[in-house]
């Protein structure tokens, strides 16, 4: 339950100064995703930068570098490794023979450990399971659509991943969790976790006005945006169940049903145990959580009707009750 966000810039259409006002915005309106640590990673001077903090994204003040491109953002919910440790705060930093690169991760790994041991990579400080993803990278010693694809085929759990390379290349590893783009005809990009959180984003900013058209990126989906703003997607194999009105988490959310006691996967219920923790502080019970997932709803979309409200899902509930 964390968030990811951004903007890649590649026909300059802002300054600095609404760069930072847009970064700022945008990570504000993530903070309902997370709020214990907040950071962004960009290129200053050629090199690649990472900006992190143990803090809520409305306390966060940005400084970007005038002829700043992409930036590369993350609000944080603490699952693994406190945050009070800068280390275990996304974006994580990486290297490779000819590039440097930055991550970021939405979702819960549940193989880590497993990994590293098989891979023999090298023990590191950082607690959180998102690192391995870094290591994966770094041990195949290239940022290419291959290594990435090595992750996303090598990791279980769930997960997106944002990959921001020395060159300028924005690439997205879509797993089973959600992820939004926009791409302006002006000649630029948005991008945030959930749809609902990109459109008030641009409805702050005010620039809903401009042409805009959502990116297709789906699970199975490896997007890259060069520096010059083109698009190039690779797939990687999916193995795990999915469907895509139930597909989150690899198991099939709608045969769930209250007092079941089958497992349907660590990730998922840690994932559910964390969302009826929540519940209560936005006026919903445990017991809600268990209808709505008896009602087919996946952990994500669940997780924005507890943020926004049930209206946005009203047809769809109204469709699962004529049919």
């Amino acid at each position: 339950m964390c968030a990811l966000f951004g903007i890649h810039d590649y026909n300059d259409c802002f300054n600095k100064r609404q760069k930072e006002i847009i970064i700022s915005v945008l990570s504000q309106e993530c903070q309902v995703r997370g709020t214990d640590a907040t950071g962004i990673a960009y290129i200053r001077d050629g090199k690649l930068q990472v900006y992190k903090r143990p803090m809520p994204a409305s306390a966060m003040q940005y400084n970007l570098p005038p002829t700043v491109k992409t930036v590369m953002g993350h609000t944080r919910m603490t699952t693994q490794g406190s945050e009070k440790n800068n280390f275990n705060n996304h974006p994580f930093f990486g290297r490779v023979k000819d590039n440097t690169f930055t991550l970021a991760h939405n979702g819960i790994l549940r193989n880590d450990k497993e990994i590293r041991e098989s891979m023999k990579l090298p023990q590191t400080n950082i607690e959180t399971d998102s690192y391995i993803a870094v290591q994966i990278i770094e041990h195949a010693n290239s940022v290419t659509f291959d290594s990435l694809r090595k992750v996303a085929e090598t990791v279980t759990g769930s997960f997106v991943f944002t990959v921001l390379d020395g060159k300028d290349n924005l690439y997205f590893i879509r797993g089973d969790n959600p992820i939004c783009i926009y791409h302006f005809d002006k000649g630029f990009y948005l991008y945030a976790s959930t749809e609902e959180i990109l459109s008030k984003t641009i409805s702050r900013l005010g620039i809903d006005k401009y042409n805009h058209k959502k990116v297709p990126v789906d699970y199975g989906d490896i997007l890259r945006i060069d520096s010059n703003g083109n698009l190039k997607k690779e797939p990687f194999a999916v193995t795990d169940y999915y469907s895509p009105r139930y597909g989150y988490y690899q198991y099939p959310m709608y045969l769930y049903e209250q007092n079941d006691t089958r497992n349907y996967g660590a990730a998922a219920n840690e994932y559910l145990e964390m969302l009826k923790q929540m519940a209560g502080l936005y006026g919903y019970s445990p017991e809600d959580i268990d209808e709505m997932v008896a009602s087919g709803f996946s952990c994500d979309e669940i997780e924005e009707i507890i943020y926004y409200g049930s209206d946005i899902y009203e047809d769809e509930l109204c469709y699962e009750r004529i049919n």
